[in-house]
C-alpha cells in the first residue's frame, strides 16, 4: 500500500502496538494523522494480519462504533484539564495513599478501554505525575452521586503524541514516571513532504472514501494531477 521506507517502519510498530496492551507514544507534527493512528490501534483485533494498513486507517478515521471507550484528552492550554481528567483535584481522601476520581471524569469514562493523551508533552508535570501514579496503583476511588467511593480497577490503555512540530527533545517534557508507561511501543509518523512516494496510494484511498460517503460512483485521479499533488511543497503536513 504504502512505499516509503519510514512509513514501513512505522506501520511495523503500529502492528506490534495492535498486538500488546502496553502503553504507546505517537510523534509526529500536525497533520500526520496521530490521533486516527491511536483509534486504528484501539480498534483493530489484536490478531490483525490480515488486515492491512489501508484497513486500519479506515478503521481509525470512520470505522464502526467500537464497544471499549475511546475517550481524546487535549492536552495542551486547558486551565481545566484537572476537573476534566479526573473530576476533582488530589487531596487527602480517607483511603489510603489511592487517588481519588468524579464519575464524571475522563479517566473514569476511559476505563475498559483507552485513553488517548493529545500533545502529552503540554500536559502540567503535576498532573503528569498524578495519572503516572493512577495507572502505577492500578486502582482508583470513584466518588458517585451518591457521595460513597468505591474502588475501581484501572483497566485502561493508555496511548499518547507528541506533537514535533515545535522541533526540540519533547519528550523531556514528559515525567519520567508517565514516561515509562508509554515505552512499550513508540511510533514515528513522517511527514508528507518525506514520504512523496506514498500519496498515489493516499490519494487513491482517500478518493475511494469520499466517493462511498457521497455515494457516487468511483472516481480516479489523472497522472496529471498525481504529479502536480506529488510537486507541492507541502510546508505543512498531512496523513
Amino acid at each position: 500500500f504504502l512505499r516509503s521506507e519510514r512509513m514501513r517502519l512505522a506501520v511495523q510498530a503500529i502492528e506490534n502496538a495492535v498486538a500488546s496492551t502496553d502503553g504507546v507514544l505517537i510523534c509526529g507534527e500536525a497533520g500526520t494523522g496521530r490521533e486516527v493512528m491511536a483509534r486504528a490501534i484501539h480498534r483493530a483485533p489484536a490478531d490483525c494480519g490480515s488486515y492491512s494498513l489501508e484497513d486500519l486507517l479506515r478503521a481509525g478515521r470512520h470505522g464502526a462504533e467500537y464497544p471499549a471507550p475511546f475517550i481524546a484528552v487535549d492536552c495542551a492550554g486547558t486551565r481545566d484539564l484537572e476537573r476534566r481528567l479526573f473530576g476533582e483535584p488530589a487531596t487527602a481522601n480517607g483511603h489510603g495513599d489511592v487517588d481519588r476520581i468524579s464519575s464524571e471524569a475522563q479517566l473514569y469514562q476511559a476505563l475498559g478501554g483507552t485513553i488517548f493523551l493529545r500533545s502529552v508533552q503540554d500536559m502540567p508535570s503535576r498532573l503528569q505525575a498524578r495519572l503516572a501514579r493512577v495507572i502505577r496503583d492500578n486502582e482508583v476511588w470513584v466518588e458517585g452521586r451518591e457521595g460513597t467511593p468505591a474502588l475501581a480497577p484501572v483497566n485502561i490503555r493508555v496511548i499518547a503524541s507528541i506533537d514535533t512540530s515545535c522541533g526540540g527533545e519533547q519528550d523531556d517534557r514528559i515525567v519520567p514516571e508517565l514516561r515509562r508507561k508509554l515505552q512499550g511501543h513508540r511510533i514515528e509518523l513522517p511527514p508528507i513532504r518525506d514520504r512523496r512516494e506514498d500519496i498515489p496510494a493516499l490519494v487513491r484511498m482517500l478518493l475511494v472514501d469520499i466517493c462511498e460517503a457521497l455515494r457516487i460512483p468511483s472516481k480516479t485521479a489523472s497522472s496529471q494531477a498525481i504529479a502536480l499533488l506529488t510537486a507541492l511543497p507541502w510546508r505543512g503536513s498531512g496523513a
